[in-house]
């Protein structure tokens, strides 16, 4: 079933794409039910997310879209991917990751995108093939929503940049790690890609502690 989050975040998209085929930063639309009352978010420009303060003219552009979608996203990839299918330790470690990925187009359902990870996750809960598509979701991708090399890599230089010395430094050392084809929470050891990315999503709230360990120290040695 189709949540009200997700059409809402699909019609934030395309408000998204118009303003950018126009050659418009911002498409501002009505305040009248957008802009909650005492104020709304602050879009905080094209160069980052929102961090509090009006919006005005109750302005929607391409960032407060993908933080929407991330926020759909990281609620119901919590709720349906659980136990030995969970893929991220919070929703808090979620946006913090989802916060890297591109947003994508509404009906993706594979590649590097927030999209492809909604759309697995509906896919999940509707024919109960989490094992499939909740490790989709992950921050590899597990080959559907991006490889995870690739993945692994885009998220290094964005979370622990000082562990290579470049992105071609990380797929080489990537190269030659091993695989389990699938990913989960409980991955937290080996000298594979999946114990890596574990570390890595959990850099976004310990940099100090799991860098290390998502560049190859023990435990993922």
């Amino acid at each position: 079933m189709i949540t009200r989050n997700y059409l809402a975040f699909v019609l934030l998209f395309f408000i998204a794409a118009c303003a950018n085929l126009a050659g418009i930063e911002k498409a501002t639309l009505d305040t009248e039910g957008v802009q909650a009352s005492g104020g709304g978010a602050s879009l905080g420009g094209s160069g980052g997310m929102a961090t509090g303060g009006t919006a005005s003219g109750g302005a929607l552009n391409a960032v407060e879209a993908k933080r929407l979608a991330c926020e759909t996203f990281c609620t119901d990839v919590q709720t349906t991917c659980t136990g030995a299918n969970q893929v991220y330790t919070s929703e808090e470690v979620c946006r913090s990751v989802c916060g890297n990925f591109d947003l994508g187009r509404p009906l993706d359902e594979t590649g590097n995108t927030v999209t492809c990870r909604i759309n697995n996750v509906r896919q999940a809960k509707q024919n109960g093939e989490v094992q499939i598509h909740c490790p989709a979701a992950g921050p590899g991708g597990n080959g559907i929503c991006g490889a995870d090399c690739e993945n692994y890599c885009g998220l290094m230089a964005a979370i622990c940049p000082d562990i290579f010395a470049s992105r071609v430094a990380c797929g080489a050392e990537c190269l030659k790690l091993t695989t389990q084809n699938t990913y989960n929470t409980s991955i937290i050891k080996g000298n594979d890609v999946q114990c890596r990315l574990y570390h890595l999503s959990a850099a976004t709230t310990n940099t100090m502690l799991h860098c290390p360990h998502a560049g190859g120290a023990v435990p993922c040695q």
